[in-house]
């Protein structure tokens, strides 16, 4: 707390929205172990390495993705490329996690119908 004020990390094992944690998600259609996994298999993509792609989706472990080296890798280019890759990967998890709110929301009955629905309007929308 900082002078009353909460602060959410975003970063770190408690943080849901940390790239390493677990989250199956789906973008595109392809389904991901974690935010971590889509960053670099679309690393892999964009410099179309098929071999480092396989291998990254392959792997269990989201860190470990981060050890397979791809094939004409430029950074400045992947610079231009990353941040619109990592937000569309984040934005796939914050409507996993939106989903599971509303679940709860509804499963236990703890919300009236209308904040249940204004979280749906702020995940959804």
């Amino acid at each position: 707390m900082i002078e009353g004020k909460e602060i959410f990390l975003v970063y770190g094992l408690r943080s849901p929205l940390w790239n390493l944690r677990f989250s199956d998600i789906t973008v595109d259609g392809m389904k991901y172990n974690s935010v971590e996994q889509y960053i670099n298999a679309m690393k892999a993509k964009h410099f179309r390495d098929e071999k480092a792609l396989d291998l990254i989706m392959k792997m269990q472990q989201p860190i470990d993705t981060r050890s397979v080296r791809i094939q004409d890798f430029y950074i400045d280019e992947w610079n231009g490329a990353v941040r619109d890759i990592v937000w569309k990967g984040l934005m796939a998890k914050v409507y996993l996690l939106c989903t599971f709110v509303l679940f709860v929301c509804n499963f236990l009955n703890t919300f009236s119908s209308h904040r249940t629905r204004a979280v749906a309007n702020i995940c959804f929308s």
